[in-house]
Parts: C-alpha cells; sequence; structure tokens
C-alpha cells in the first residue's frame, strides 16, 4: 500500500466547517477514486494543524489520483480556510491491518529522519518489535508506519480508543521509541498527539 499525506494549517474557529465539509464533500469523491483505500484526518486543534493520510492499493493508484486529489484538496482547503502546507507521497511500510479503523479516535504520531541504506532494517523493527510491543498497550487501536525510500523520511501513527488511553501509554511509548530508533539510528524529528476528526472507512 501506499499513502499520501498532506499538511494544513487551518484556525481554531473554523475546525468544525473543515470537518463538515470533509464529510459532505471530500469523502465522497475521494471513495471514488481508483484504488483508494481509506483515510484518516488527524488534527491538533490547539496548534492549528491537520494531518490528512490517504491510502491507495498501489503506486500506480497514488499516481493516478494526483490531479484529482489536488483538485479536492484545493476546494476543501478554500472552503474552510485552510492554508496548504505540503502533500508527501509514501510507501506502508508496516501497519497492523489493511483497512482504516472504525474505532479509534486517536493517534500518536512519531515523525523520524532515517538512514535509507537501512530502510530495511527499520522496517523489520517495526514489524518485530514496535507493533508487537504496542498491539499490548491498553486501548490500542493499531497504527500504520509510512517512509520514503529516498529521503528517509518517516511517519509512524499508532490509534488509540480514547485520549486517555493514549495519554496512559505516553511513558511506555516513550521509553520504545528511544530504544527501537538507537538501534537502527534513526533520529525522532517530533511527536504529535492528534485528535481523528474524519476517516473514510475502507471500501468493501
Amino acid at each position: 500500500m501506499h499513502c499520501r499525506l498532506v499538511e494544513a494549517t487551518i484556525l481554531a474557529d473554523r475546525m468544525e466547517t473543515a470537518v463538515d465539509n470533509l464529510k459532505t464533500n471530500s469523502v465522497p469523491r475521494l471513495n471514488e477514486l481508483p484504488g483508494f483505500r481509506g483515510a484518516y484526518w488527524m488534527a491538533d486543534r490547539t496548534a492549528g494543524k491537520m494531518y490528512t493520510a490517504t491510502f491507495y492499493d498501489s503506486q500506480e493508484s497514488l499516481e493516478a489520483s494526483r490531479d484529482q486529489f489536488a483538485q479536492i484538496r484545493t476546494e476543501g482547503m478554500a472552503a474552510s480556510g485552510a492554508q496548504f502546507d505540503r502533500a508527501t507521497e509514501f510507501e506502508v511500510v508496516a501497519n497492523t491491518g489493511e483497512k482504516v479503523s472504525t474505532t479509534a479516535t486517536h493517534a500518536r504520531v512519531t515523525r523520524t529522519k532515517n538512514d535509507p541504506g537501512r530502510f530495511d532494517e527499520a522496517a523489520g523493527a517495526i514489524k518485530s518489535t514496535v507493533i508487537p510491543e504496542t498491539q499490548v498497550m491498553k486501548g490500542c487501536q493499531g497504527g500504520f508506519w509510512l517512509a520514503d525510500r529516498e529521503s528517509g523520511e518517516g511517519f509512524g501513527a499508532t490509534l488509540w480508543d480514547s485520549a486517555d488511553s493514549m495519554q496512559a501509554t505516553s511513558a511506555p511509548g516513550d521509553e520504545m521509541r528511544a530504544r527501537v530508533t538507537a538501534s537502527i539510528g534513526s533520529q525522532v524529528t517530533g511527536v504529535l498527539l492528534l485528535e481523528i476528526v474524519v476517516r473514510a472507512e475502507t471500501p468493501a
């Protein structure tokens, strides 16, 4: 699977307008894209940041969707007063399931800078250590991990059933993150605590 991650800035008092527009206009149109496999819109209301992760069944579907997605994004941001920051395309190097979670309400995101030469080693560490240790934490609803093989940029999201669960697992999550990133030579560039404000469920 592949993913397009869009980052945007939006005023707090426009967040609900954006959410309504996403549900009414963007999600139905995205569901019509060939190869579309669902999406999460994750927000930091205090910072006024929105992160959109849309998933596709292949690199070909991701590339074919660029123009239509750009139109949907531009129209949606204009309607909500959001400011486009950037879009990045990633490979999904690991996940806990091929479908968008219908129960997760929050996401803890770790952004990393990785050595492209250790790409497979990093993906292996996620699958052998991060996923098993995370899945046994109370409230975990899964996760997905994205990477760019050329730039070394990584974006990993663990999903939670509540803000309380996300906060309660911060300490073991921090310990595991430090241990795993040290073992593969990754640099943590940011940790985000986000609310899932909209999702597009994986088509049947």
